[in-house]
């Protein structure tokens, strides 16, 4: 019993929170930036749990979905429903498992935060198949993981124009932080002819993961300058411009054994702009 009960955890990746953070941290962020940090501690409550298990039931659809293509890559051969340690039928228990406790925090929100919340969950259920036809699938990750920022406007009653900057900023972000993540396993899907943003960006793919990164800061700077943001958000924002050059120079060395830290590191980015939001105001 214990032993399938770990299997159902590395199924909904439990021991690597990073995916949870990265789509955590912009999330807390809009909401801040739509209530001018004054959001209350309920909500941020309802948007951490709904990060954690739109983030587990995304992980389960794609092992799902992707059964047959990770048991012929090294680093997923051992992923719980390639490895025939979960089955199919189990998988799809679990997400319809998972998705009763996200429907219910969904409702919690209002009538149009509800609305875009379905709209997510279809891309939860796209972005497995997007690989399959599409060079940079990436492009749908980056707007499955930026959707958490129209909600968390649309929940204080305040869609605007920041709302779908902001959007554009993660979904840049979102391609380059994945597309170090697709680095890894660029030599794999190269054989297996599946689509993945390091493959289609080639020789040039350092460049544009740099050039996506400065972006979404760039993008970042000038909410905080149209915000009228403190001293405080530019000292955060720019230990995340640090980060950036950081990563460029460590993506440059060519090390495959990096790329895995490298992408993690981008928790640290999401940290400090989350902080540097609330003490901007």
């Amino acid at each position: 019993m214990m032993e399938r009960v770990r299997n159902y955890a590395y199924l909904m990746r439990l021991d690597k929170p990073i995916g949870t953070l990265l789509l955590l941290w912009p999330t807390l962020c809009a909401l801040l930036l739509a209530s001018e940090a004054s959001v209350d501690m309920k909500t941020i409550w309802l948007f951490c749990l709904g990060a954690f298990f739109a983030r587990s039931m995304g992980c389960v659809i794609n092992d799902f979905f992707d059964k047959d293509i990770d048991s012929k890559v090294l680093r997923t051969s051992q992923r719980p429903i390639a490895s025939g340690k979960v089955s199919s039928i189990e998988a799809l228990i679990l997400f319809g498992f998972l998705s009763i406790p996200s429907v219910w925090i969904l409702f919690q929100l209002n009538e149009l935060s509800i609305y875009m919340g379905l709209g997510a969950a279809l891309l939860i259920l796209l972005y497995p198949l997007a690989k399959r036809f599409l060079a940079i699938p990436q492009t749908i990750l980056g707007l499955a993981f930026s959707f958490g920022i129209p909600i968390a406007f649309a929940s204080q009653n305040n869609l605007s124009l920041i709302t779908w900057v902001i959007f554009l900023a993660n979904f840049l972000w979102v391609i380059a932080y994945d597309t170090v993540y697709g680095m890894i396993d660029a030599a794999d899907d190269e054989k297996l002819n599946i689509g993945n943003s390091a493959r289609y960006f080639g020789r040039r793919k350092e460049k544009w993961v740099f050039l996506l990164g400065l972006a979404h800061l760039f993008i970042y700077f000038f909410v905080g300058l149209s915000l009228n943001l403190d001293l405080s958000f530019f000292f955060f924002l720019s230990l995340c411009f640090g980060i950036v050059f950081f990563q460029n120079f460590q993506i440059n060395l060519g090390l495959r054994q990096i790329y895995l830290s490298i992408f993690k590191g981008n928790n640290w980015i999401g940290v400090f702009l989350f902080f540097g939001i609330l003490f901007g105001f």
